[in-house]
């Protein structure tokens, strides 16, 4: 008796299990409709919300102290953004 075997025996061939078709193709075909499938559906779920930025010539319009202010802060460095960096 060998210390691997076990005194089990050879192992049968392969030929000597039972088989089926197998389409390594369609699997891989299926695999990525799936995974496509689930990218659209997680895109459309966790996307997120399409609003427009306001542009600067639109935040002129609604506030236009606020731009000056912003302006002359900016130019003068009291502001965060002015001394960063």
């Amino acid at each position: 008796m060998s210390a691997r075997g076990g005194g089990w025996g050879p192992t049968p061939g392969a030929h000597a299990f039972p088989t089926r078709r197998y389409d390594l193709v369609r699997e891989f075909v299926i695999a990525l409709i799936v995974m496509t499938a689930l990218s659209v559906v997680g895109a459309l779920v966790f996307s997120s919300p399409d609003e427009r930025a306001i542009s600067l010539q639109q935040w002129a319009r609604q506030a236009p102290a606020d731009v000056v202010a912003t302006a002359a802060g900016e130019l003068a460095g009291t502001t965060t953004t002015a001394g960063y960096g």
